[in-house]
């Protein structure tokens, strides 16, 4: 029997999500009644514009991420696309890597598209080790090995437990 994969979000295409072109036209709007006087003074002239277009420009390219974003989960996913987790060898005593977790997308006929698979082990121990400073690194990894201890005393308790299912 296969874990049912966890849909961590769903109903993408409902979001209200804002277009790029929209972005660009209210900056355009915004811009249009502006009377612009620029002095040569280099200080000036940046300030000015970081004023008039830096948060602007931030939250056009943030805009444009999010529509190439939902453009290529709706490629994966005929239109409709939900983002899934699921450790697919969970269930197998015999998986060499119980821990993968596979990131997919799923369709609206129950199909999934996979994204990407990682090794959850693997992965936390990258990232303790690409901590530069020694004693942060002794830190995020004595906070992690507690907190993966604190799961893994819930999951004897779970095997110990009573089998409600």
């Amino acid at each position: 029997m296969r874990a049912i994969p966890k849909t961590i979000l769903g109903d993408l295409a409902d979001w209200d999500l804002p277009s790029l072109e929209g972005r660009i036209c209210d900056l355009i709007e915004e811009l249009k009644p502006k009377r612009i006087r620029l002095t040569v003074d280099e200080i000036t002239f940046g300030d000015l514009l970081e004023g008039l277009l830096y948060d602007r420009v931030r939250e056009i390219g943030a805009t444009a991420a999010n529509e190439a974003i939902f453009g290529w989960l709706e490629g994966h996913a005929d239109g409709c696309p939900e983002l899934c987790t699921a450790f697919p060898d969970l269930r197998d005593p015999d998986a060499p890597e119980p821990l993968t977790l596979v990131y997919s997308v799923g369709a609206q006929d129950g199909s999934r598209a996979e994204l990407n698979r990682i090794d959850l082990e693997c992965e936390l121990l990258d990232a303790v080790a690409s901590i530069d400073s020694a004693s942060e690194r002794r830190d995020t990894a004595a906070r992690l090995a507690s907190r993966l201890r604190a799961v893994a005393d819930k999951l004897q308790q779970q095997a110990a437990g009573p089998d409600l299912g």
